[in-house]
C-alpha cells in the first residue's frame, strides 16, 4: 500500500515529489483516488523531535523581540528583567531541549 506522509505545510510527499493540495492538480486528484479506493494512505506529520539548536535559534528570537524592553530610555520592570533572564539561562535550566517550557 503506498503511503502519502503529510507535511508540515499541508502538502504529501512520495517518493522525493511533492504534492500540494490544489484541486486543479492531477498529483493530488490521483492521491484522493488512491485513498478512497483503499490502496493508498496518509500518514500524519510527525515534527522532528527539538534540538538545541533549534531552542536556542527561537530563545534569540524571544530575546531581539523583547530588546526594546531595554532600551537606554526606559526603566525595566522586574517581570521584565525576570523573563530575559529565564530565556537567556534556558540552555543551563532544562536538560533536554524536550523538557523546555518557555517563560
Amino acid at each position: 500500500m503506498k503511503q502519502y506522509q503529510l507535511t508540515k505545510g499541508g502538502s504529501y510527499q512520495i517518493d522525493n515529489m511533492s504534492i500540494p493540495p490544489d484541486p486543479d492538480n492531477t498529483d493530488y486528484a490521483r492521491l484522493l483516488t488512491e485513498v478512497a479506493a483503499g490502496t493508498a494512505e496518509i500518514a500524519e506529520y510527525v515534527p522532528p523531535p527539538p534540538t538545541w539548536d533549534g531552542v536556542r535559534a527561537e530563545r534569540n528570537a524571544k530575546l531581539v523581540a523583547s530588546d526594546w524592553m531595554a532600551t537606554q530610555d526606559r526603566t525595566m520592570t522586574q517581570a521584565e528583567k525576570a523573563y530575559r533572564q529565564a530565556l537567556r539561562d534556558i540552555p543551563q535550566t532544562f536538560g533536554s531541549p524536550a523538557e523546555v517550557v518557555w517563560p
